[in-house]
């Protein structure tokens, strides 16, 4: 059989997947994955991916086909819906209904699909913990805490919610958002698990913001002239009022970087066109990055489980128990305020003085 000259090419692009693609059987063996646009008596026209990005549509010939295993609208409508579950940690019962109702539409559509068993499976596994989280419960590490225990999990669940938030910032690419909420993670909850996991992440954000700030001073000298060029080809009065502008603007600038610093505020908020808090917001961060990178953590505390620990034993009638748990919370550095929380409960259960 003599090869369509565009087969070469599209065994190349059988070699990267689409997504939810059509599959052609080639009578010479060949198997192909693409997105069938259209097709004629003679021919079909077929989409496929020559590179991650590039997309070409090439043109087969219907004698050279076997056969054709077509993806049916189901299919491509519920592979869009297959990532949620499971769902992820901290979800809201509205967050959970949100993912429901997108499946109960997808069964409405397609109540005979080939994917709506696995549809209504979801929907009841989602709805299970979206009822246990009306109930006050929450998911933590891919498990429902019914309400019950939620005071049981206080530490973990606070540092969890807040390494979940810095991963968020750094996600979108917000560095200075989840550096500044790092320092305070790392000042209530630095013995816990979750404080532990997040220190890779944090430190690419630092990285990433580092040269991001390197960057910006480092066009500093060129944009000042270039704006200075822009103020002298204006009018007098235009220049003038520009003049002010700006004016106005660095002094709320230096401001702020003076306020900040006044306040012991360790990430600054850097600025464009002001060189001191550049240059402050560089610095810290090499210095933050050198200290991480030095840091050394007992693995032996976990600042979650003494908690635990600690509040079961509280609401024993073991003395000794509650003694142990206390020398133990107190080791992990969890705080004063949370402390005194125990120590109330055990002095009114008499287990302590």
């Amino acid at each position: 059989m003599k090869r369509n000259p565009t087969f070469s090419a599209l065994l190349l692009a059988s070699l990267i997947p689409l997504a939810c693609a059509d599959t052609i059987q080639l009578k010479d063996g060949t198997k192909l994955e693409g997105k069938i646009l259209k097709e004629d008596p003679q021919s079909y026209l077929v989409e496929v991916m020559v590179t991650k990005s590039i997309k070409e549509e090439k043109t087969i010939a219907k004698a050279d086909v076997a056969k054709i295993d077509r993806v049916k609208p189901d299919e491509i409508a519920f592979a869009l819906l297959s990532k949620l579950t499971p769902a992820p940690d901290l979800l809201t019962a509205g967050e959970y209904q949100v993912r429901i109702s997108k499946l109960e539409k997808f069964i409405q559509e397609f109540p005979t699909g080939t994917s709506t068993p696995k549809a209504k499976a979801m929907i009841d596994e989602l709805a299970n913990e979206q009822a246990a989280v009306a109930e006050g419960g929450i998911k933590l590490n891919g498990h429902i805490i019914p309400a019950s225990e939620r005071d049981a999990n206080k530490v973990e669940l606070a540092a969890r919610t807040l390494e979940l938030a810095i991963r968020a910032h750094v996600q979108a690419s917000e560095w200075l958002p989840a550096l500044r909420k790092f320092s305070d993670f790392e000042r209530d909850y630095s013995t816990t698990l979750p404080f532990k996991e997040s220190l890779p992440v944090v430190k690419q954000a630092i990285e990433a913001y580092r040269t991001q700030v390197n960057e910006t001073a480092a066009s500093l000298p060129k944009r000042l002239e270039d704006r200075k060029i822009g103020l002298e080809r204006m009018t007098s009065d235009d220049r003038n009022g520009s003049t002010r502008a700006i004016d106005e603007q660095n002094a709320g600038v230096e401001k702020r970087y003076t306020d900040e610093k006044k306040a012991g505020v360790k990430w600054v908020t850097p600025d464009s066109f002001h060189k001191a808090s550049l240059d402050d917001a560089s610095r810290f961060a090499d210095q933050e990055l050198k200290r991480l990178q030095a840091l050394k953590l007992d693995s032996k505390i976990d600042a979650g489980k003494a908690w635990r620990d600690a509040w079961a034993a509280v609401h024993g009638s073991d003395a000794k128990a509650v003694t142990t748990a206390m020398a133990d919370v107190k080791a992990a550095k969890i705080s004063p305020e949370l402390i005194a929380e125990l120590e109330t409960i055990a002095k009114d259960a008499g287990l302590i003085k």
